[in-house]
């Protein structure tokens, strides 16, 4: 029973330490407008500084607030960009709201751009999934299934085709003109 609560309880210092937002060197070093910049740069709230308070605290030192805040300024010139904002729907992710309302409305059509992109892309990873699935049911048939294995490889061809056009679709939406 004591060993199961050491190591339950490094279990949870490994994950608390995984969540903090800084670590004790970078405190420290108390560049806090690069690291605001930083911040900025990836879209953070204006609060992410509490949680640089929370993980610093824990070696006495406190953030610079101010120059926190202006080194976020200048990285959100870098994140509220329509390339940041490209790159964000073509992963999948959305736009942080701190950006501009001109700045957002720039930034709108080249998400949907890379939304596009990555939503056809979720759809060419299903039918790869079934193109798969497939393979593995027309290998496990029995030699003399042959109406079955003919059916499957013309379903096989069907779904073949299909990811041809949406990797062609996809192409249409592959850049952002910077």
């Amino acid at each position: 029973m004591g060993i199961m609560r050491v190591v339950l309880g490094l279990a949870v210092l490994t994950v608390l330490a995984a969540c903090a937002s800084l670590s004790e060197d970078e405190c420290l070093a108390g560049d806090w407008r690069g690291i605001g910049f930083a911040d900025g740069a990836q879209g953070r709230a204006p609060d992410h500084v509490e949680r640089h308070q929370k993980a610093c605290a824990k070696v006495g030192v406190a953030p610079d607030v101010q120059a926190w805040l202006a080194g976020r300024q200048a990285g959100l010139a870098r994140y509220c960009t329509p390339a940041k904002a490209y790159d964000l729907g073509r992963s999948g992710r959305t736009i942080a709201p701190w950006c501009t309302p001109d700045q957002l409305a720039a930034m709108r059509p080249a998400h949907d751009r890379g939304r596009a992109y990555y939503e056809i892309g979720q759809d060419i990873d299903a039918e790869r999934r079934d193109l798969r699935d497939l393979d593995d049911l027309i290998r496990s048939l029995p030699d003399e299934a042959g109406a079955e294995r003919a059916r499957l490889f013309f379903e096989r061809s069907r779904i073949e085709r299909r990811v041809f056009m949406l990797e062609n679709r996809q192409r249409r939406y592959a850049g952002w003109p910077v």
